[in-house]
């Protein structure tokens, strides 16, 4: 590329891209896609354009998918109704309180579980942390447990509100980006919705099933469980009621 821009001259290369986000990208499409691939794009092009065009759709099309992480696992995930409109630029990506990073995006669709992915992803965070700073050295540990509790069924609602403290003691008190990098999927709106409504259904004895990120619940569950009113707390849910179900949609503040 570099041989390119200095032959065309900078005015062709700043004139990909919009303002701030000039120029080109590589970008990576994997995860639940019909075609995983690595294109060079110019910056600010669609995510469902990179995904639809060049990684050939959304395995079981686009109404299947779920999520997507837009810019590595260090990022936080953007749900489906969020693709539909999201840049994969710098700015693009902030408007959803995420970021470009490397722009390696990984494509989640219904099938998965999305604490399961967040709890694999702990899991490497932790076995990378080089254990000199006590923040990642022992939150990263306790992440990646409290999370396995919840993958398989064992944990309690107390711990949701745990995560969240462990995840800021992290963020910004260690001497590289790493703990930054560890902290900041676990404080996911879209994690901390999903583990409440697992939660929800461990009071009543359920069965831990695969849990989108948006899933109604009937309101005999929802009315006795205080998870509601912690979710609310935070920011990260508005709760819509009808005769049936409370359903909870996540939304940005």
């Amino acid at each position: 590329m570099v041989p390119t821009i200095i032959r065309r001259g900078p005015s062709w290369f700043s004139s990909f891209g919009r303002d701030g986000n000039k120029g080109t990208k590589l970008y990576n499409v994997g995860g639940n896609v019909n075609n995983p691939c690595t294109v060079e794009e110019e910056m600010g092009v669609p995510m469902k354009y990179l995904i639809e065009k060049h990684g050939g759709g959304v395995k079981g099309g686009w109404d299947n998918l779920q999520a997507v992480i837009p810019g590595g696992v260090s990022v936080p995930m953007l749900t489906a109704e969020m693709c539909n409109d999201a840049l994969m630029d710098f700015d693009g990506l902030r408007v959803y309180k995420s970021a470009l990073g490397t722009g390696s995006m990984t494509v989640i669709d219904k099938s998965q579980d999305p604490i399961a992915v967040v709890a694999r992803i702990s899991s490497f965070f932790k076995h990378e942390s080089c254990g000199q700073c006590t923040p990642c050295r022992e939150g990263c540990m306790w992440m990646y447990n409290i999370l396995q509790r919840f993958t398989v069924g064992n944990a309690s609602p107390g711990e949701i509100d745990m995560l969240e403290e462990i995840s800021r003691q992290i963020e910004g008190h260690t001497i590289c980006a790493l703990g930054d990098a560890a902290a900041w999927p676990v404080q996911v709106t879209q994690l901390s919705l999903a583990v409440s409504t697992r939660a929800a259904l461990f009071a009543f004895g359920l069965p831990p099933p695969l849990l989108p990120l948006s899933l109604p619940l009937p309101s005999s569950f929802l009315s006795q469980d205080p998870l509601a009113t912690r979710a609310q707390r935070y920011g990260c849910v508005s709760w819509q009621t009808d005769s049936l179900a409370r359903a909870p949609r996540v939304h940005r503040a």
